[in-house]
C-alpha cells in the first residue's frame, strides 16, 4: 500500500487530454535516467541483495544479443553457441 501512495503521489496532470504521468526527477547524479523510482531499486536492490544478471547471447561470434532470465532473445537455427551472465551489483 505504501509503494502504491507512493506512485499516486509522484502523478502529475492531468494534461490537455486528462491523462496523468510520472513526475520527471531531474537529479541526474540520483536517477540519470530522470525516474524517482530508480533510487528506490537501488534501495531496495542493496537490501535484499536480489540476484540480478545481464546475459550475452552469441552465434558464430557475430550475432550478439542481449537479455535477462525473463527477458531471453529469440534462438537462432541451431541455438546459442555461448550464453554468458553477468552479475549486477547495485
Amino acid at each position: 500500500m505504501a509503494t502504491s501512495r507512493l506512485v499516486i503521489d509522484a502523478l502529475v496532470g492531468p494534461d490537455g487530454q486528462g491523462r496523468y504521468r510520472l513526475e520527471t526527477n531531474d537529479v541526474q547524479s540520483q536517477n540519470p535516467r530522470g525516474s524517482t523510482f530508480q533510487s528506490l531499486l537501488h534501495l531496495f536492490c542493496n537490501i535484499t541483495n536480489v540476484p540480478t544478471d545481464v546475459y550475452v547471447f552469441q552465434k558464430d561470434g557475430l550475432n550478439v544479443q542481449y537479455g535477462t532470465f525473463v527477458y531471453v532473445p529469440p534462438t537462432p537455427p541451431g541455438g546459442w553457441d555461448s550464453v554468458t551472465p553477468f552479475p549486477i551489483r547495485y
